[in-house]
């Protein structure tokens, strides 16, 4: 497993590589997964982390291997049309309700201290 673009921690995670850049972090990928929130207005992943923004390219994606997944909050029509070139399928599930109604109790508690 390879990552990028968040908070690498001192340690390392066992079992992941830091990847060079998003391109080295999705070569030969099956599977990625994207943050939570998705795309920005700026059409960068949302990594605020990450000195430079993260912009999915069609060269950057065209590593993944064919038949790929991609998961995440929500896509821009940039990374959808990408995608539907490459035969990559998106996974989107900010508006998934039945997650949401999932996610709020521990969301609420999270918030309530």
């Amino acid at each position: 497993m390879r990552a990028f673009g968040f908070p690498w921690p001192e340690g390392g995670i066992e079992g992941v590589r830091l990847a060079q850049d998003a391109a080295d972090a999705l070569s030969g990928a099956d599977i990625a997964l994207f943050p939570i929130p998705g795309i920005t207005k700026e059409g960068a992943l949302f990594a605020p982390s990450c000195p430079q923004k993260i912009i999915p390219t069609r060269e950057m994606l065209a590593g993944m291997k064919p038949g790929a997944h991609i998961i995440l909050g929500w896509a821009d029509a940039n990374l959808k049309a990408h995608c539907e070139v490459l035969g990559i399928t998106l996974h989107e599930y900010e508006w998934d309700v039945d997650l949401m109604l999932l996610r709020a109790l521990p969301s609420w508690k999270g918030c309530s201290g």
